[in-house]
């Protein structure tokens, strides 16, 4: 039989553990959604550049029809 301070020992060490990688994960899905914000404002901006102001508009209207 194992001794239960030991188990417990070990059950803690596998909860810090999930714990850093629980961290680790949100920390890139942070990551990820600051660049693909930054990426659609750039997909704005562009948009604008190349058709004028009615193409934000349109652009917009788009999203909410998808």
């Amino acid at each position: 039989m194992s001794n239960p301070a030991s188990e417990l020992d070990k059950l803690r060490a596998e909860l810090a553990a999930t714990k850093a990688e629980l961290a680790q994960a949100r920390a890139v899905v942070s990551t990820s959604e600051a660049m693909i914000s930054g990426l659609k404002l750039e997909i704005a901006l562009l948009r604008r550049e190349t058709y004028g102001h009615s193409a934000q508009l349109c652009g917009n209207l788009g999203d909410g029809m998808i």
